[in-house]
């Protein structure tokens, strides 16, 4: 479907390393979907499986230029990064870190999957050097970004939380961190919140238009997820059971 001239479209882009699901908002509010391999050179003259996305939404052949004032936002999360990470591929990688943790990671939290072994082999640190900072000198109040998208005071921030994972486009500020004695808190800010409700909006429209193709009706549906929160049930039940043998 094609915007109209008086509006624009917003998109929201996963881009992973198989897949690339482009969410596209028309000028009149409606929610699109699209699902495109994020590689496939033979089809993307430009190589961009956003891009390519985008053009698919706007009604657009492969390689044409898309119209100035037609797109009003776009935001993307992409795990591209953290593959490129995890497979040591790309540039090479420092470890920028407070003074004194150099070796924080290469000690780790002292776990051995095989307890009994006499042979401890570690995988390949992921970054080439080591940079300190000492941050106590500038006086500065540094924060941290977590995995989970939230910000955090240095002094509280640990090397496994450091590591994204999934879309981390626009996540800064969703949640907040915080202390009370020895407990560390994190809560849902109110820009948070209105994220949460929006995702909620969208997922459940999306879910009512695939649900309209299935042929099954709201009593089906309802005795389906009936059925799967029983098993889910189940299965709890089971591994808790298991793992007391």
């Amino acid at each position: 479907m094609s915007a109209s001239v008086a509006g624009h479209w917003d998109f929201w882009i996963d881009r992973s390393g198989t897949f690339t699901d482009v969410v596209g908002r028309d000028p009149s509010g409606e929610l699109h979907a699209r699902k495109v391999l994020s590689e496939n050179p033979e089809a993307y003259r430009d190589r961009d499986a956003a891009v390519y996305g985008i053009r698919l939404h706007l009604g657009l052949a492969n390689g044409e230029p898309i119209p100035a004032g037609l797109i009003g936002e776009v935001r993307m999360g992409t795990t591209v990064a953290t593959n490129a990470l995890l497979e040591h591929k790309g540039e090479r990688l420092a470890l920028v870190t407070t003074k004194g943790f150099r070796d924080a990671l290469h000690i780790g939290y002292q776990e051995r999957k095989k307890i009994f072994a006499t042979e401890i082999i570690k995988p390949e640190a992921l970054y080439d050097d080591v940079v300190e900072l000492d941050i106590a000198r500038t006086g500065a109040r540094v924060m941290f970004m977590m995995s989970s998208g939230g910000l955090t005071a240095a002094d509280m921030f640990q090397g496994k939380d450091a590591i994204l994972s999934g879309p981390a486009g626009d996540v800064v500020g969703l949640v907040k961190t915080g202390k009370s004695g020895k407990e560390k808190q994190i809560q849902v800010t109110d820009r948070g919140l209105e994220a949460l409700t929006r995702y909620s909006e969208i997922r459940e429209r999306l879910l009512v238009e695939a649900t309209k193709v299935s042929g099954l009706s709201q009593d089906d549906l309802s005795g389906i997820a009936s059925h799967l929160r029983a098993l889910s049930g189940y299965y709890e039940q089971a591994a808790r059971s298991a793992a007391t043998l």
